[in-house]
């Protein structure tokens, strides 16, 4: 709902929705390989937020669609109606939601197709939505929201119009690891230099962009170790978890350290959000340096090497 905002009809507030009493019975997020549905590994997550970068499933947003699927109950829902309500006796509201992302350009509202009236005591529904290969990116938000449906006489104090919203009853984040949260290398040629060096170029973190021109971990292909960063094999693997883990912690460390860091009204593309998104993935305690690094060691490592 729209905070510091007058309205001049009834909407949702937490008393209501108390009365209401919303369950969320299933939450999934799934694929498709080779007609089979494959089902996502995410941990319990009590803030909303699905960190879909972390899971062990071989899923990417560039090559697989996503499929959400979320089952709701609601209890009480004739506490909907009548003067303590959002609507009178005599009407009906319905169930739409909205899913939007300023990341990946888009914002759409969907009737969900359920109407509810005051003679009806509980209902469970379904929230379901494929976003297709190559859609995603970023952070997306989804709200689920009741909005007026059929209202035959004009009542005080409620909303008369078809259409309008009265209330979020849910909502929740899909962080996901597209292009926006890629790692930025690149390909130098230094003959007698090290093998890789990490190059952190940022003003204000909150506002610049996680990419090439500010973050980007160059490699030198002079190197007699670069042939081993890249083939398919468990120490080529270790190598370049090695590097990774050392990067990242550089990066954590110095981020999280600025001034400037404020992963709230931080951009969505920026450099605090993608490190804010390192640390609440990983559980990164950042205490120290030494602390940040051991965090990356024994919560990545299985991903990068096993």
């Amino acid at each position: 709902m729209i905070k510091n905002s007058l309205f001049l009809y009834k909407t949702l507030n937490n008393q209501l929705l108390d009365k209401i009493n919303i369950e969320i019975i299933d939450t999934t997020f799934s694929y498709e390989e080779k007609g089979e549905n494959i089902k996502l590994t995410i941990d319990n997550n009590e803030f909303e937020k699905y960190y879909l970068g972390s899971v062990p499933e071989y899923w990417e947003p560039d090559e697989k669609e996503l499929n959400i699927h979320r089952t709701f109950k609601l209890n009480n829902v004739e506490t909907l109606f009548g003067d303590e309500g959002i609507a009178p006796h005599n009407s009906s509201i319905a169930l739409g939601v909205k899913i939007y992302s300023k990341s990946a350009q888009f914002s759409k509202n969907i009737d969900l197709g359920y109407e509810l009236d005051n003679t009806m005591s509980e209902l469970t529904f379904d929230f379901n939505y494929s976003f297709a290969p190559s859609t995603l990116r970023g952070s997306v938000f989804i709200e689920i929201f009741f909005f007026s449906k059929n209202n035959q006489t004009t009542n005080l104090g409620f909303a008369n119009e078809q259409g309008i919203n009265l209330g979020v009853i849910n909502n929740f984040e899909i962080i996901v690891d597209g292009d926006g949260a890629a790692f930025p290398i690149v390909e130098v040629q230094r003959k007698g230099e090290p093998l890789w060096k990490l190059v952190m170029n940022w003003t204000d973190l909150n506002n610049e962009n996680f990419d090439l021109e500010n973050i980007r971990l160059e490699i030198n292909v002079k190197h007699q170790m670069y042939d081993y960063i890249f083939k398919d094999a468990k120490p080529s693997r270790f190598l370049l978890f090695e590097i990774m883990t050392n990067v990242m912690a550089q990066i954590i460390y110095k981020a999280f350290n600025d001034n400037l860091y404020d992963p709230v009204s931080a951009e969505e593309e920026s450099i605090t959000r993608v490190v804010n998104y390192w640390i609440e993935a990983y559980s990164i305690d950042t205490n120290s340096l030494e602390s940040i690094n051991y965090s990356l060691q024994s919560n990545f490592e299985d991903e990068m090497v096993g």
